[in-house]
């Protein structure tokens, strides 16, 4: 490195690392906030309008895993008490699960029957895949340490319909950001 290099890098040292103590105490703020947000019946609220009150609560669900925060039981039975089986709400309930040393072989095995022939994976058994579901699924599987043949036809399938850009796009939808960088 040459004078000029070093003396840019010392900069930008002296300018960022105050700033890195902003950005924690920032996380830590809304993390305490999030843990708040239990109510009274044990329940996480979900007032929102932008997103289904599952989808909030997994929301929260990856705020805590990403911050290294264990997942309130709380929050993880909330997520747990969801009838719904479909590939999405699947795979986050594996993750939760996972997170809180609970048993995953029940999700996992009827996660596994959403793969179709096409090695993709649908919203439900018999489902035409999608992107997006194989995805999510192959997100919970790897986090389970689960390999194998289906999980090698599910990465297969996502390379094969890989555009050129790095970008996938679902049937006859244009390539998007979203699942570019989901």
């Amino acid at each position: 490195m040459n004078f000029l290099h070093k003396t840019v890098f010392k900069l930008l040292l002296i300018i960022l690392v105050p700033f890195s103590n902003l950005v924690y105490a920032s996380t830590q703020t809304g993390m305490t906030w999030l843990s708040a947000q239990v109510s009274n019946d044990n329940n996480y609220s979900t007032n929102t309008k932008i997103a289904t009150p599952f989808q909030s609560l997994c929301e929260m669900q990856t705020a805590f895993n990403v911050n290294g925060q264990p997942i309130p039981l709380e929050l993880v039975n909330q997520i747990n008490s969801e009838d719904y089986n479909g590939t999405s709400y699947l795979s986050q309930k594996v993750v939760a699960n996972l997170q809180t040393s609970g048993d995953t072989s029940i999700l996992v095995n009827k996660l596994l029957k959403h793969q179709n022939l096409l090695n993709s994976f649908g919203e439900e058994s018999g489902y035409h895949g999608s992107i997006l579901d194989t995805a999510l699924a192959l997100n919970a599987l790897s986090q389970v340490g689960v390999s194998g043949q289906n999980v090698n036809n599910a990465l297969g399938f996502l390379l094969d319909n890989q555009q050129v850009d790095g970008s996938w796009k679902d049937g006859q939808n244009e390539s998007s950001v979203y699942l570019r960088f989901e």
